[in-house]
């Protein structure tokens, strides 16, 4: 895709809207209501795990565990922001990475999902990301090599449809964590489950070098 098709892209999925011309009303900050204790409590119980964080980037895990352990601290936090008007900005800024939903034409808007990344420490890492995506690919791997035996087993073309799922699977969403890859020992951990689906689809033994594997 071309720089230009690119920018297409993104202008239809974030539209510029026109500027207001009617004037806002100055609003008295007495006015505001603090946060009370309900609400937060009423806020943060209502999250639900394993779900992808809000604009401020915190996992609802870590709201619900803090809530236990330092509920005054959070609740004068949110209003502190509120009083003073300011926020983070650290919550105000994000990476966009388009992922391609794997239909359709590449430079038509609506085949991509847009995901907005803040930013987070850098101390953080995708291997935990890494390591659990290759060890259920693994898991996969197992099962579809009792039907991928190197004797009287499927043709390659056949092999490589029920690879295919487990590539699928271990570089689902890699557009965000390509870059990890560039750390050896992330690249190692895939490149083991990606060596053992290829053996069974060259109809290969473990003892086959990597070098020896691609020329078959």
């Amino acid at each position: 895709m071309t720089a230009r098709e690119m920018q297409k892209v993104i202008d239809e999925l974030f539209p510029t809207h026109p500027l207001r011309t009617d004037s806002e009303s100055e609003i008295d900050d007495s006015d505001i209501p603090a946060f009370s204790m309900g609400e937060l409590e009423v806020a943060v119980s209502s999250l639900k795990n394993r779900k992808t964080p809000g604009p401020d980037g915190i996992p609802a895990e870590i709201l619900k565990e803090t809530m236990k352990i330092a509920t005054r601290n959070l609740l004068k936090m949110y209003n502190t922001c509120l009083s003073d008007g300011i926020f983070s900005t650290r919550w105000q800024r994000a990476s966009l990475v388009l992922i391609h939903k794997g239909k359709g034409a590449i430079n038509a808007s609506s085949r991509y999902r847009p995901i907005c990344l803040l930013e987070f420490d850098s101390k953080l890492s995708f291997w935990p990301q890494i390591k659990k995506s290759s060890d259920k690919v693994a898991a996969t791997t197992v099962s579809l090599s009792r039907l991928m035996v190197n004797v009287v087993g499927p043709k390659q073309c056949k092999r490589k449809l029920l690879m295919a799922v487990v590539e699928s699977q271990l570089l689902y969403g890699a557009e965000i964590w390509a870059s990890a890859l560039n750390t050896a020992k992330y690249r190692k951990h895939i490149t083991v489950v990606q060596r053992r689906g290829a053996l069974r689809v060259a109809c290969l033994y473990r003892t086959v070098s990597g070098a020896a594997m691609l020329r078959t």
